[in-house]
């Protein structure tokens, strides 16, 4: 990450997590369009976060690029089935859902680069949220 004074230019970034430009462009786009980064002109020019890294979940991160947090489309808003009401499997989904969305509303962009610079790759202690 970088001081948020600074911004850092769309070529290093890619560069640094070996990603094309081009596919870069959309990921900025969406980023830049749910307010998480925004790209300062002059001379400390570049992406930097709108936020601080503490404020922005991994739910914030997720919703940039889909409308809504579905594990599946049954539990999607715009999703008619008639039996909702009477079915099991839908009631799990939505439990899972509701786990999963509440881990990632608890995991930060912050806690997630001070992992990576503790050399955490993959060594998670989090407990998901039980169902509850």
């Amino acid at each position: 990450m970088v001081d948020q004074q600074t911004g850092i230019y769309q070529k290093d970034i890619s560069k640094n997590q070996d990603i094309s430009n081009k596919y870069l462009d959309h990921i900025i786009m969406a980023l830049r369009t749910a307010g998480l980064i925004s790209k300062r002109a002059g001379k400390r020019s570049g992406y930097r976060l709108s936020r601080d890294a503490e404020d922005i979940t991994m739910l914030d991160i997720y919703l940039a690029f889909e409308h809504e947090f579905s594990v599946t489309d049954c539990l999607a808003g715009n999703f008619d089935c008639e039996r909702s009401n009477s079915c099991a499997a839908r009631i799990f989904w939505d439990d899972l859902n509701r786990v999963m969305k509440d881990y990632f509303s608890s995991v930060t962009l912050a806690s997630m680069r001070d992992k990576s610079m503790n050399g955490q790759h993959g060594n998670s202690t989090a407990t998901p949220p039980s169902p509850g």
